[in-house]
C-alpha cells in the first residue's frame, strides 16, 4: 500500500518523503517536474559557460537547488549563480538556503505563464537580485530586477549589464545561443 505525502508538507517531510529527484516543492505541495530534453540542458550549459566566464568569483550551477522555509519551496533554478560562501554552506546542507542572487529560467513549453510568475516574484522576494528569461527560439532574453516593476526584453544582437557584488558585468545576449541550433525543441 502506497502512502501519499501529506498536503501542504514541510520542507524537512519533503526531503524524508523519499521522493524522486524529479520532484520540487512549491508552496508545500511536491510537484513532478518534466525531464528536460537534450536542447534544453545544452542551452543551460551554454548560459551557465557564459557566466561562468563573467562571475570568477562566484558558483554557478546548472539546476542548482534552493529552498524557501518561509513558503515551503525547495526548486531548482535552470542556471543559478550564488556567492562562493553561499554554495559551500549549501553543499554541508540539501540546499541553498534562500534563492541564488542570479537565477535563470529557459522557457519550454512546459513553463506556463502564471507559474513562471509565482516562481520569479519567489525568487525576487527571497534573495535574488536579477532574474533572467531565457527564450531560445525568439533569442531574447527577459531581465528582471529585484525592485524593479518593469522588465527589460534583449534581443540577440544586444548586450545588457548587470551590477552583482559590487562589480559591473556586461552580458553579450548572441552568446548566450552560441552554437546552438537556431530552433529547438524543450
Amino acid at each position: 500500500m502506497t502512502v501519499s505525502p501529506p498536503v501542504p508538507m514541510a520542507i524537512e517531510q519533503f526531503d524524508q518523503a523519499g521522493l524522486p529527484d524529479t520532484y520540487e516543492l512549491h508552496g508545500g505541495k511536491p510537484v513532478e517536474m518534466t525531464l528536460a530534453r537534450p536542447a534544453h540542458r545544452e542551452t543551460q550549459w551554454q548560459i551557465c559557460r557564459v557566466l561562468e566566464q563573467l562571475f570568477k568569483d562566484a558558483s554557478v550551477r546548472i539546476e542548482m537547488t534552493f529552498q524557501v522555509a518561509a513558503t515551503n519551496d525547495k526548486r531548482s533554478a535552470d542556471v543559478g549563480v550564488t556567492s562562493a560562501d553561499r554554495w559551500q554552506a549549501a553543499l554541508e546542507e540539501t540546499a541553498l538556503t534562500g534563492a541564488p542572487e542570479i537565477v535563470v529560467e529557459v522557457l519550454s513549453p512546459s513553463n506556463s505563464v502564471l507559474e513562471l510568475q509565482a516562481y520569479q516574484s519567489l525568487c525576487l522576494d527571497f534573495g535574488t537580485e536579477v532574474f533572467l528569461i531565457v527564450n531560445p527560439d525568439a533569442r531574447t532574453v527577459e531581465v528582471r530586477r529585484k525592485g524593479s516593476r518593469m522588465a527589460e526584453i534583449w534581443g540577440v544582437s544586444e548586450e545588457f549589464a548587470l551590477e552583482l557584488w559590487g562589480e559591473r558585468h556586461v552580458i553579450v545576449v548572441r552568446d548566450l545561443f552560441a552554437g546552438l541550433p537556431e530552433k529547438r525543441s524543450s
